[in-house]
């Protein structure tokens, strides 16, 4: 009996202390840097896109006379997530653009 009693107070005493992994089982975490990096992994497995959009002209000169200028396309990658911090709560905020509507999905809090 006397040895359950010496078992029973170190196992109850390791479950009553909080740990590290504990605060996060809250959505909590222990930094801005370790909220921020979450939301950044969260991001990158959303939804990725291109869109075309016009980056200037193309210009063509001849004896530094402008023979021809057209719009140049470029392509860039568009992710469907982004991440927001808000300082006056402490979080970062997940929102997903989905049909065009941009919406708020994730709390990252700090």
């Amino acid at each position: 009996m006397k040895k359950m009693k010496r078992l029973l107070i170190p196992i109850l005493a390791a479950l009553a202390l909080p740990t590290a992994v504990e605060a996060n089982w809250f959505g909590k975490y222990n930094s801005r840097f370790d909220a921020k990096e979450a939301c950044n992994k969260w991001k990158e497995k959303g939804d990725k896109y291109s869109e075309s959009y016009i980056d200037g002209y193309d210009i063509k000169r001849k004896n530094g006379e402008i023979v021809s200028a057209r719009p140049k396309d470029a392509w860039r990658e568009i992710n469907s997530r982004s991440c927001r911090n808000e300082e006056s709560t402490k979080q970062y905020l997940g929102f997903e653009l989905k049909s065009g509507e941009k919406k708020l999905k994730k709390y990252f809090k700090y």
